[in-house]
């Protein structure tokens, strides 16, 4: 074989190799998005289940921002003609092999699965004790929570989120529910997302 040859079929195998490499899930683009964001029906907790509600909105507002919009939902109300991106340990998430038990601080999978897109953390209250022992604080491991703004800084443009979060919610005794409005949003001004703004919000397919 010539070594014209050998170069021919080594430039289409790289060619091959870049094509797969380059191969995408797409989840919105050029003002159109066909998901839905999907919650666990109840998480591991009240703290818990009010920060995946308050993720999954800033998530929704986000998308918004760049002329993508999506639903937030309950894994049981879910469209079954729609991909979802799944927030927490949904049910979804457990029968794609995501064991979030088993983690122990903010770690969190992103893994594609079909045309959905899974991200889950360990999310619960944290056990920690005050000083003096006699209350817990309202703090949380929220995985999840940190594996959504990472997907939304690397992936949707997002730069900066709760700008105008008002800090007196949060003080050092108590459940900490005060800092979410009645429906469960967080109490964030979203007009205070600063982004980037992309035509397409995409994952490699083969993410996990």
């Amino acid at each position: 074989m010539s070594l014209k040859i050998l170069s021919m079929c080594a430039a289409a195998l790289a060619s091959i190799a870049i094509s797969a490499s380059a191969a995408e899930l797409i989840i919105a683009q050029n003002g159109k998005c066909d998901y839905q964001v999907v919650i666990p029906d109840k998480a591991a907790d009240e703290i818990a289940d009010k920060w995946l509600i308050a993720s999954a909105r800033l998530m929704q507002a986000a998308f918004d921002k760049n002329g993508f919009k999506v639903e937030v939902v309950k894994e049981s109300a879910k469209a079954a003609d729609k991909p979802g991106i799944y927030l927490g340990a949904t049910e979804f998430a457990k029968k794609n092999g995501i064991k979030t038990e088993q983690l122990e601080d903010w770690t969190y999978y992103q893994k594609v699965a079909g045309k959905n897109l899974i991200i889950a953390g360990n999310d619960k209250k944290d056990p920690f004790k005050t000083v003096r022992g006699a209350t817990n604080t309202p703090l949380a491991l929220l995985g999840t929570v940190k594996g959504a703004c990472d997907f939304l800084r690397e992936r949707a443009g997002v730069r900066f989120l709760f700008v105008n979060m008002d800090q007196s919610h949060y003080n050092t005794r108590g459940d900490g529910l005060s800092t979410y409005n009645p429906d469960g949003t967080l109490n964030v001004d979203t007009r205070s997302i600063a982004f980037m703004p992309v035509q397409k919000i995409a994952v490699p397919d083969s993410l996990d």
